[in-house]
């Protein structure tokens, strides 16, 4: 035990040193954006380092995007049917009938995939062995969401009678759900939770405007209202969890409330129809399509002010961007090692040295490990990532360890 720790010490230690950890890490990462073009059913690839697209994907929904939580998969939302699209190939591995009007699809943390059939009331359960529906809940949904660590999936629902607003959380073990009020009738046009999963934000309209229901989500207590503009379609927290943007459809802006407060700070004005939101891995933009003026508007998450505002096809809807989980400059679909440990320096694939040489990996013997570990640092060191002496002190460490004994 004493010679893991005299490596793994050793290897932060000699690499944020000399600066190479994180910092050389961030360099790595170039952001990359999909935007569902719901006028030619197509999603547009976008490198939102110089707003422009870069390729096409035929054969996809128009509305709602969203991601698997390591970022390989795509999955959008069309009229009739879910489309489940390789990030790295850009092509459609499936397109899954579903219910009518399906409305959003998200992925639960054992890949079970569900979307919201708007029109039917239903949501359908899809195997991503087969991807085939395998099961379908009567949940009447408009907005679905899954938690941050996939363990449920929330999804608006109603119960009559006696006719109430209900929400209705879906445990992917069991593909079975429960129910909690959250009172009054109104829309509820989106959910997101903050990165902790402690709170939940739901975009509902009523007849008295647009709201954001704060939803402790351990007690399913209702702990705020806020008011934001009319017709609130959208709404996305930012990365780090410190803002919620809230897309409103009908008053062209953007409300941005403080998750500290729960009240809004800013209001920015954007195009015609704002439809949905999404930040860049950095969390320095938000990027916010505009479905009647067929455009984007990029918003500077330090000074809430639209710095560029650039065309797109005709009526954009759903937009996500790939995000770095682990922080080690690599970004989802192309990281093979998330989780990486703060500080350790990664290969282009997101791979650091422990994780590629782990102490308590199957070694045959004690020299497999050191003999991982110094071909790791050599490549490592041929890249730029470390120095010779950082790798002879890996080397020795793992030297001393008793991993592989």
């Amino acid at each position: 035990m004493r010679g893991t720790k005299i490596l793994q010490t050793c290897l932060l230690a000699c690499l944020l040193a000399l600066g190479l950890g994180a910092a050389a890490a961030r360099a790595q990462v170039v952001d990359e954006g999909y935007v569902a073009i719901s006028g030619s059913t197509r999603v547009d690839v976008l490198d939102p380092s110089t707003n422009t697209f870069t390729s096409s994907i035929g054969g996809t929904g128009s509305r709602n995007l969203s991601l698997s939580s390591d970022g390989h998969l795509l999955f959008s939302a069309g009229s009739n049917s879910v489309q489940v699209i390789d990030t790295q190939t850009k092509s459609v591995l499936a397109s899954v009938p579903a219910g009518n009007i399906v409305t959003g699809v998200v992925q639960a943390a054992n890949g079970f995939i569900y979307d919201c059939n708007n029109n039917l009331g239903t949501v359908s359960v899809i195997d991503p062995a087969t991807y085939t529906v395998v099961s379908t809940l009567p949940i009447f949904c408009g907005a679905i969401t899954a938690t941050p660590d996939g363990s449920a999936v929330w999804a608006n629902s109603l119960t009559f009678p006696p006719l109430a607003i209900v929400m209705a959380v879906i445990d992917p073990a069991t593909n079975t759900f429960t129910t909690f009020p959250l009172g009054g009738l109104f829309n509820v046009n989106a959910i997101a939770f903050t990165p902790d999963g402690a709170f939940a934000y739901l975009a509902v309209n009523d007849g008295s405007g647009g709201r954001v229901l704060v939803i402790d989500t351990a007690t399913h207590a209702q702990v705020a209202v806020i008011p934001v503009g009319t017709f609130p379609g959208a709404a996305t927290i930012s990365p780090d969890g410190s803002f919620v943007y809230v897309a409103n459809i009908t008053t062209a802006n953007v409300s941005v409330i403080d998750t500290a407060t729960n009240t809004v700070v800013a209001t920015v004005p954007v195009g015609s129809f704002p439809r949905a939101i999404a930040f860049t891995a950095d969390g320095a933009s938000a990027y916010v399509t505009n479905g009647n003026s067929n455009s984007i508007s990029v918003i500077d998450t330090a000074t809430l002010t639209v710095t560029s505002t650039f065309g797109t096809g005709s009526r954009p809807w759903g937009i996500v961007f790939q995000q770095d989980s682990d922080h080690d400059g690599v970004l989802n679909n192309h990281d093979n090692c998330p989780g990486t440990p703060a500080g350790e320096t990664v290969d282009a694939n997101g791979c650091s040295i422990s994780q590629l040489c782990p102490c308590a990996g199957s070694w045959k013997n004690h020299g497999k490990y050191v003999s991982c570990v110094a071909h790791t640092s050599e490549s490592f060191v041929n890249a730029g990532l470390i120095t010779e002496a950082q790798k002879d002190a890996l080397v020795s460490a793992a030297g001393r360890s008793s991993c592989g004994k």
